[in-house]
């Protein structure tokens, strides 16, 4: 089948957001297009094309670290996926969620970056481990009115506690109405607007970072002097009925598909 985007579309994509284009084919008449963006960019929407779907991955936490060893405990990003009506020739802009910096010894890592008001928070250090950055949200906004279409929430960070198991570990990017989830012990800080909230005091084992999201997901608090909780994740947009949660990946990702018919 043949492809119908135009050559600036194509440029554009390659440059801004290293787009990858593929054909995937829907039927005789109709061309299924995909463009995978991997870094943040625009997409200009082609000729014929008044729908667009919108497939959004948030950026994972860092991992906590324990006596200079690292956890893997971090919180996966969400995920989140919409149908937007377009006009021919609009821009959008695509920003794309980082993952979170592992925590150090003893430093906190530092939160994933993304769109502003969309990154990770930062995480606490800790005596012996510093917790892991949020990871940053990914998604899609109109550039005309500054409309925000689509939210996929960064995972939270892992904290810095001294094992590996669901205690300190961050929460993964929470669904529509959910902020955050596996939030491990202790209390958790609300997320301050969009962007993840920062871990607090420090304390033995630094407390993980929130996620990025629709809202921010808290940091975790100390539970106690010895322990601190892993980072809520940040919370996404998504349509009724999709997943929402486990994007299975560090850093994060936006595809945008839609159909064009084939030329004659």
């Amino acid at each position: 089948m043949k492809q119908q985007v135009n050559d600036t579309f194509v440029g554009d994509a390659a440059l801004t957001g290293e787009a990858l284009i593929c054909d995937a084919g829907a039927s005789e008449d109709i061309s299924r297009t995909s463009v995978r963006f991997t870094e943040s960019g625009h997409f200009v929407v082609p000729l014929g094309v008044t729908q667009i779907r919108i497939f959004a991955i948030g950026a994972a936490g860092g991992s906590g670290n324990g006596f200079g060893v690292l956890l893997n405990n971090c919180g996966e990003g969400g995920v989140a996926v919409s149908n937007i009506d377009v006009s021919p020739g609009e821009s959008l802009e695509i920003f794309i969620g980082q993952k979170g910096q592992d925590g150090g010894l003893p430093d906190g890592g530092q939160g994933g970056r993304s769109s502003s008001g969309y990154e990770g928070g930062s995480a606490a250090s800790g005596k012996a481990g510093g917790g892991g950055g949020g990871g940053g949200a990914s998604g899609a906004i109109r550039v005309r009115g500054e409309e925000l279409l689509v939210v996929a929430g960064g995972g939270g960070g892992g904290s810095g506690v001294g094992n590996g198991g669901v205690i300190g570990r961050g929460g993964a990017g929470g669904s529509f109405a959910t902020n955050g989830r596996g939030l491990s012990p202790g209390k958790v800080q609300s997320g301050n607007g969009t962007r993840g909230a920062n871990g607090p005091l420090d304390s033995e084992f630094g407390s993980g970072g929130g996620g990025g999201g629709l809202y921010g997901g808290g940091a975790g608090s100390a539970n106690n002097e010895q322990q601190s909780g892993g980072g809520a994740g940040g919370t996404g947009t998504v349509d009724t009925g999709l997943s929402a949660n486990g994007g299975g990946q560090a850093e994060g990702l936006v595809i945008v598909s839609f159909d064009t018919p084939d030329a004659d």
